[in-house]
C-alpha cells in the first residue's frame, strides 16, 4: 500500500479510537497531519488565536523540514500504534468472567457497583457486615439475589474490613469460588 493510501486510511481510522488521546498526542497528530498536507508552517505566531492556536503552531513548527512523505509515514505508523493500544485497553476493560471483590456491598454505592459489574459479566465476591436485614435497608443476601436474577454469579462473605482475619477469609472465599480475584473495590463505610 502506498504511503498516501496508508496516510488517508489512518486519517479515517483515528476517528474510531475507543479512547480520546491526550492533548500532547493530539498535538503531535495535528502537526504531522499539517506537515503532510501543507508542508512547512508559514506566517508568524498566531497570538490572536489564543493558547490553543499557539500550541498548534509550535507543534507544527517542530516538523519543519520533514518531507510530506515522511510526515505521512510517521502519522500512519503513530495511528497504527494508537489503535493497537486502544484495542488492548478495550480487551482489558471487559469484565466478563473476571472476579471483583466489593466491600460494603449490602447497600448504596457498593450494591450499585455490584449490579453494574454483574451487568458486565463479572463474578462477584460481596463483603459486608449485614448478611440478612429485617429493617429493609439492604443486605448481602439481597444484593446477591439481585446479581443472580441478572444471570450473574456472586458469593457473600460477612466481613468487618477492620479485622485482618475477616478480610483474609473473605478473599479466600473468592479464590475458592472463582479461582482468584482480579479487582478489589474498597467501599466499606467502616474504612
Amino acid at each position: 500500500m502506498s504511503n498516501k493510501k496508508r496516510f488517508n486510511k489512518a486519517v479515517k481510522e483515528i476517528m474510531n479510537l475507543n479512547n480520546r488521546p491526550d492533548d500532547k498526542t493530539l498535538l503531535l497528530l495535528y502537526s504531522l497531519y499539517k506537515q503532510a498536507t501543507e508542508g512547512d508552517v508559514s506566517g508568524g505566531l498566531p497570538v490572536n488565536g489564543g493558547i490553543p492556536a499557539i500550541a498548534k503552531y509550535r507543534a507544527w513548527k517542530k516538523q519543519k523540514g520533514k518531507s510530506s512523505d515522511d510526515a505521512m509515514s510517521e502519522y500512519a505508523n503513530f495511528v497504527s500504534v494508537l489503535l493497537e493500544r486502544s484495542d488492548k485497553i478495550s480487551n482489558i476493560e471487559s469484565w466478563k468472567g473476571r472476579t471483583v471483590l466489593i466491600s460494603g456491598a449490602s447497600r448504596g454505592l457498593g450494591r450499585a457497583m455490584a449490579l453494574r459489574f454483574a451487568a458486565e459479566g463479572a463474578n462477584l465476591v460481596l463483603l459486608g457486615r449485614t448478611l440478612e436485614s429485617d429493617d429493609g435497608k439492604g443486605s448481602l443476601k439481597d444484593t446477591a439475589e439481585q446479581v443472580e436474577s441478572m444471570g450473574g454469579k456472586a458469593v457473600v462473605a460477612v466481613c468487618d474490613v477492620r479485622t485482618d482475619e475477616d478480610v483474609i477469609a473473605a478473599v479466600q472465599t473468592g479464590v475458592d469460588s472463582f479461582g482468584g480475584i482480579d479487582a478489589v473495590i474498597c467501599n466499606a463505610g467502616a474504612l
